[in-house]
């Protein structure tokens, strides 16, 4: 055997004549292979004027005098450059790039990218990990970073029932968790002594709905400002629970050549539902089934529907819509507003079209029994018809930059429309209201 196995050393023969040659290219051999500093691995051709001793891994394919040596490692000596090949596991620091590679027999690739497998357990540091811990880290603090956008923290449940969350602890005491707990509900909890845990925060993955406390938030606080509850009974309001009398709304104006006048009212204790107070009116009958299961639909705190009789030739706010020119038939009175409000209201279209003014830079959201539909200035207003029966329409809009506005409970009718409308509601804030709701009380319960 004339060399060593590993990095090919030449051995000095018995008898050898210039042993001190064989000895010097040995010398030069291990210079260039241990403890490899490389400039650059991306090159592919000699650089021009190299520092005597500086090594390079050449990039294929190479070039001039590196030519034939794809991979090898180029030492630069004198105005000649030796090759030494790699063999699979050697390690080199590759300066242009800040990097330890790995050759792997093939090619060099970074040493922080090998595929170790899998593995069952890390502990980093001092912490120790187990079954349940299979990653442990001792460390102030720990960093995942982005591969140049962002970056996804991932914590993947088998089913519903399981749990992914996160749970912060005090001397190994949890006292606070947030994530999915044993459903697909956003949670965050909090515990005192680390095993009675009790709910703050709950967000429902269905609706978006917001619990907190206890309370759903934009919902269980929600107070109606107008001033008759939307029941069209007048300073009466709530006070009043049945036997109501009809009293125009001084909050919403018809528009001129718009007529508006009582319609019917649902009566508490009908007699359509085994009451002796009355029969409902066909119109209000379809509405309280809408709304209530069968078994709700005798008793309840009483309200009017407001019809709407549009001018047989509309003259104000005219536009054309599918051929068909629609006016204002009704505003709200002229008033400041939240700088956030939601409206919402129920409506049928008895005889003509009606156009829901969705398309306002001022509304933000809309939708028509609980569905979303296009909203803002690029939007088109949702047209409804006889065939339509009731439908809930909801807002959440803005006033102008004055401050004010007159258009949250403004709709459009095509000429001698006849339209009805009930339960009005304006809440402050944006909040998406349930359209199954029914009657929203505001606060004044006592008088």
């Amino acid at each position: 055997m004339d060399t060593t196995f590993n990095l090919k050393l030449p051995y000095i023969l018995p008898s050898q004549a210039q042993k001190h040659v064989t000895h010097n290219d040995a010398l030069d051999a291990l210079d260039a292979v241990v403890q490899i500093n490389a400039q650059s691995r991306n090159l592919s051709e000699p650089p021009a004027g190299p520092v005597e001793g500086s090594r390079y891994i050449v990039a294929g394919p190479g070039e001039g005098d590196w030519s034939g040596h794809d991979g090898e490692i180029a030492l630069a000596a004198g105005s000649l450059w030796s090759f030494h090949t790699p063999r699979p596991g050697w390690l080199a620091w590759i300066a242009d790039e800040a990097l330890l590679a790995v050759f792997d027999g093939e090619q060099w690739s970074s040493a922080t990218a090998i595929d170790l497998g899998a593995i069952d357990m890390i502990s980093v540091n001092a912490a120790i990990a187990d079954e349940t811990n299979r990653l442990a880290v001792s460390s102030p603090a720990t960093l995942l970073d982005h591969a140049g956008h962002g970056h996804q923290l991932k914590l993947n449940k088998n089913s519903s029932s399981d749990t992914a969350s996160i749970v912060l602890q005090s001397s190994y005491l949890g006292h606070a968790e947030l994530g999915l707990a044993g459903d697909n509900d956003f949670q965050l909890k909090v515990s005192s002594d680390g095993s009675t845990w009790k709910e703050a925060l709950r967000c429902d993955a269905g609706s978006s709905r917001l619990l907190a406390g206890g309370l759903w938030i934009g919902r269980d606080l929600m107070q109606n400002v107008l001033p008759d509850s939307g029941r069209f009974n007048g300073a009466d309001n709530n006070m009043v629970f049945s036997g109501i009398s009809y009293v125009q709304p001084g909050y919403l104006l018809p528009t001129s050549g718009a007529a508006f006048a009582q319609h019917a009212k649902f009566i508490h204790n009908n007699n359509d539902y085994g009451g002796s107070a009355g029969s409902l009116d066909a119109h209000i009958r379809l509405l309280i089934d809408k709304l209530r299961p069968s078994n709700a639909r005798r008793y309840g705190p009483e309200w009017y529907a407001l019809r709407m009789t549009q001018a047989a030739t509309p003259a104000v706010e005219t536009q054309t819509i599918n051929g068909q020119t629609y006016g204002l038939v009704c505003t709200n009175m002229f008033t400041a507003m939240p700088v956030r409000y939601s409206v919402g209201y129920f409506l049928k279209v008895n005889a003509g079209s009606v156009a829901v003014r969705v398309n306002s830079s001022l509304v933000t959201r809309a939708s028509i029994d609980g569905l979303p539909v296009p909203a803002g200035s690029a939007a088109s207003p949702v047209l409804l018809n006889a065939s339509d029966g009731w439908k809930h329409v909801a807002l959440q809009a803005q006033p102008n930059a004055y401050g004010y506005e007159y258009s949250a409970l403004q709709l459009f009718a095509s000429g001698s429309s006849e339209v009805l409308l009930a339960m009005p509601v304006i809440l402050f804030g944006h909040v998406d209201i349930d359209p199954l709701q029914g009657v929203f009380m505001n606060g004044r319960m006592f008088g």
